[in-house]
């Protein structure tokens, strides 16, 4: 025997509930988001319902939660792994001591000739 459920295609444009099933949808979903219901309390269905919404939610908050994953992690690395600086490249006067000496021993660096 098969119980799988095939979803209806065929929905209203705006699909409500009674007033009283509104209520208890939303008095359902405060209590559940503040934890005085639990999960386990809830139907198959409602709990497939629950985990779309939380699912959904999840996906639109996705870029910003990995933003902040990843500022987290740059901003733990910079206080607790400091780095000593790396120099780039060699100081000016160091620099002007080398083309002296190139000039000076007929224009290229180390004597040879170019």
């Amino acid at each position: 025997m098969n119980h799988t459920i095939a979803p209806p295609t065929d929905f209203p444009e705006c699909i409500t509930l009674s007033p009283r099933g509104e209520t208890f949808i939303e008095q359902l979903g405060v209590a559940l988001i503040v934890g005085t219901v639990s999960t386990h309390q809830l139907s198959p269905a409602l709990l497939q319902f629950w985990e779309f919404g939380v699912r959904q939610g999840e996906r639109n908050k996705r870029p910003e939660i990995d933003q902040a994953n990843a500022d987290a992690n740059r901003l733990y690395a910079l206080h607790f792994n400091p780095r000593t600086i790396l120099k780039v490249g060699l100081p000016f006067p160091e620099l002007e001591n080398i083309r002296e000496a190139m000039y000076a021993e007929g224009g290229s660096y180390g004597g040879r000739a170019a």
